[in-house]
């Protein structure tokens, strides 16, 4: 039996595990061959008999945090022409994506897409006999989702689980007061009673007036260990 594909939306979130990634937004676009990555601070450097691509990932869009430094071999330079008709010589790399709980190698382009609407671009060679691409719909593939809230009966914390659902997300949500906090700065953690909360992909807070400072601290123990919140800590 032919293993079905996933079907995505032509914007999704991404993990990029090998560049310590957790959630980047991408375009889907098979009008392009190659996927790209924005990188600033671009630099070619010689290690040995490798080249190295150098720089600076900014994974959420028009912010400076968090700023990801990377250094990885480069398999070859490759002439792309860009939407508006410009061609430049890139550096390739090839990394390991996860999508949903699919996870592929793919070869992708390092550029400045500081001015482009999207950080990342998913071209067709990384989709092509993996995924069916629906043009009119976004955000397909299912999400952990924690909603930092103390009253997970009010209207407003209800009504973001219910449409998180039906986006086909798993949500959950957690007393903010009820979390302590593992503080080392190789592998921080957030415990919740019983559990250690590492399964979370995203994070949306509802924290309260009354609780800002200790809610900050708890959602910035996520940010640290890669979970992308919604609304940033500081």
């Amino acid at each position: 039996m032919l293993k079905q594909k996933k079907i995505i939306g032509w914007r999704e979130y991404i993990e990029l595990p090998d560049l310590k990634i957790k959630a980047i937004k991408v375009k889907v676009d098979t009008g392009a061959r190659t996927s790209s990555l924005h990188v600033s601070e671009l630099k070619i450097v010689k290690m040995g008999n490798k080249k190295m691509a150098v720089g600076i990932i900014h994974p959420k869009q028009r912010l400076a945090k968090p700023a990801i430094k990377i250094k990885v071999p480069i398999i070859e330079f490759r002439q792309v022409k860009s939407s508006s008709g410009h061609v430049s010589k890139r550096p390739v790399i090839k990394t390991r994506i996860k999508l949903g709980d699919s996870i592929h190698i793919i070869e992708m382009t390092l550029v400045n897409r500081d001015m482009m609407g999207f950080r990342m671009l998913l071209g067709r060679e990384a989709v092509r006999g993996k995924f069916i691409v629906d043009p009119g719909s976004s955000y397909m593939i299912t999400k952990k989702i924690a909603i930092m809230s103390q009253g997970p009966k009010l209207y407003s914390t209800r009504r973001l689980v219910e449409a998180g659902q039906a986006k086909g997300h798993e949500v959950e949500v957690i007393n903010p007061l009820r979390c302590y906090m593992s503080i080392t700065s190789k592998m921080p953690r957030v415990h919740y009673m019983d559990k250690t909360l590492d399964y979370f992909d995203a994070v949306i807070p509802r924290i309260g007036a009354s609780i800002t400072f200790y809610g900050t601290a708890v959602l910035r123990q996520f940010e640290m260990g890669g979970v992308f919140a919604a609304n940033e800590s500081v």
